[in-house]
């Protein structure tokens, strides 16, 4: 008797097969771009449940020490130390230890960088997506064999250095 044909285009095993197929340099520009999708997706949600939410993201400036200080903290510090406590460390741990589920492993994550992330209920949503983004490219980039934690960091200093831009106002 034959199975009954499923629609593999949208099934999430066909999606991390193409995703542990990309080359590396390619995944990241493409994590990077699923980290702000997913991050406006997350906020037309919010506005529509709740058009007052503040956001409460940190105010820059393009100029100036703190901008300095922000984008050395933000671009080189911040994403390997996250990387290894969401990711590396929770992710690996729960995985290896605990044997849960590639999935599971990765929500868990994402919802601890959430958490982390505490300048608004917003910005906590907003941030555990951009973790769902960064714990997926970890277990892919484990699945490959790759460097799951210089991958990772990588897509996390590029997102937080095009977001420093963004949010940054020239003065």
């Amino acid at each position: 008797m034959n199975q009954p044909a499923r629609a593999s285009f949208l099934s999430a095993e066909s999606a991390f097969a193409f995703l542990t197929r990309l080359p590396t340099p390619i995944l990241i520009v493409a994590a990077v771009v699923a980290g702000y999708a997913a991050n406006i997706i997350v906020m037309e949600l919010v506005l529509l449940v709740a058009p007052e939410a503040p956001l409460n993201a940190p105010h820059l400036t393009l100029s100036g020490p703190r901008f300095v200080a922000t984008l050395i903290a933000g671009c080189v510090i911040m994403p390997p130390f996250e990387t290894l406590v969401f990711q590396w460390a929770i992710i690996g741990f729960v995985r290896r230890k605990l044997r849960w589920r590639a999935v599971w492993a990765v929500a868990l994550s994402a919802a601890a960088f959430g958490l982390a992330h505490s300048y608004s209920a917003q910005y906590m949503l907003r941030a555990a997506a951009g973790g769902l983004v960064l714990g997926t490219v970890f277990v892919v980039e484990q699945e490959k064999r790759g460097s799951p934690f210089w991958v990772v960091t990588s897509v996390h200093a590029f997102y937080n250095l095009i977001a420093l831009f963004l949010l940054a106002q020239v003065v």
